[in-house]
């Protein structure tokens, strides 16, 4: 077992160890030769290189649309199946990603950590 010295992170193997490690450091040794991205992963530039090259190799059974990454498409099939994996600990509501949880759990807490470039008001969420 290896443990991260910044936050303690327990980690099966050295080299996961050297991967959590860039997260802290923001070192990205792997570097996208078309644009320049770099990347803290190896494995990552096949999934930024769809970005470029617009191929979506997971394929949804039931309506035929593509998407980049499995993660998508798990996502993308609850819309068809209506699971909804999260649960609010607050109110009970459930919702179907993660991402949506913690934008609840913040209304229930009233906090507010994106703010606005123009007027300083501070948001639930980020707005685009």
């Amino acid at each position: 077992m290896e443990k991260c010295d910044v936050c303690d992170q327990t980690l099966s193997r050295a080299g996961h160890l050297n991967t959590h490690e860039r997260f802290h450091t923001g070192k990205n040794p792997f570097k996208y030769d078309v644009c320049d991205q770099t990347l803290s992963r190896a494995g990552h530039l096949n999934t930024h290189e769809r970005f470029h090259t617009g191929k979506n190799p997971f394929k949804c059974d039931v309506c035929d649309q593509t998407l980049s990454r499995a993660g998508y498409l798990n996502t993308h099939e609850r819309f068809h199946t209506g699971k909804n994996p999260f649960k609010c600990d607050v109110c009970d509501q459930t919702l179907s990603r993660a991402g949506h949880l913690n934008t609840q759990e913040r209304f229930h807490t009233g906090k507010n950590p994106f703010k606005c470039d123009v007027c300083d008001q501070t948001l639930l969420q980020q707005e685009v």
